[in-house]
């Protein structure tokens, strides 16, 4: 077990990821010098997690670590905790640690601090609900600028007809069909004024052409 702490030691030797090792009885056996500077210590070894943390921050590593040892296999987790009047976030992977024979020695955590990765999420989650407010508010205001004009071209006195870039009609007022009405009438009117002229012509030349 020795070695082996020795080697996580130089292989973190430099790293700014919390690295530390728990003996079953839940304190600290070995722990790196990130893990120091976190908690201010110069030494953390033989110290529990209620030695350095709230309560029911110590309460809850306990629990993670005993849940790794009931699944004998290694899990992530994320913990957020307040440091001098700021919260930062710690994302911790804990695996159990055996000897040879598979006996459980204790509980070994690497720790890395997302609180960069995590307040740019949260910026990202906080602008997403800007845009999907900024743009459900705007469709509503096209909306409703749409159904008001649409009021006035169905109420306008004059003919209006909106046409898209297809050249087919969109909208149109009741005075179009008024109007149109209108025109077939005027046409109407006009043809049988034709007529009318047209046959006066015929009879006033054939009375020409019947006299001597």
């Amino acid at each position: 077990l020795k070695h082996e702490m020795n080697l996580l030691e130089s292989l973190t030797d430099g790293a700014t990821s919390l690295v530390f090792v728990t003996g079953k009885d839940g304190r600290i056996l070995r722990a790196n010098k990130p893990v120091l500077e976190f908690f201010r210590r110069d030494d953390v070894v033989g110290k529990s997690y209620s030695d350095l943390l709230p309560i029911e921050m110590a309460v809850q590593w306990q629990a993670h670590d005993s849940e790794v040892h009931q699944l004998n296999r290694g899990k992530e987790y994320v913990e957020s905790m307040m440091v001098d009047g700021n919260r930062r976030w710690l994302q911790f992977s804990r695996m159990p640690l055996r000897y040879h024979d598979n006996t459980l020695v204790g509980i070994g955590c690497v720790g890395t601090d997302i609180t960069g990765r995590r307040k740019t999420e949260e910026e990202l989650e906080h602008l997403r609900q800007n845009l999907d407010d900024i743009l459900l508010q705007r469709t509503r205001e096209v909306e409703r600028e749409r159904r008001q004009f649409d009021d006035i071209i169905q109420h306008a006195l004059d003919a209006i007809i909106t046409i898209d870039g297809g050249g087919l009609v969109e909208a149109d007022a009741q005075q179009v069909a008024l109007n149109l009405a209108q025109v077939q009438v005027d046409v109407h009117q006009l043809r049988t004024l034709l007529a009318e002229a047209s046959v006066e012509s015929l009879k006033s030349a054939r009375k020409l052409a019947a006299e001597p």
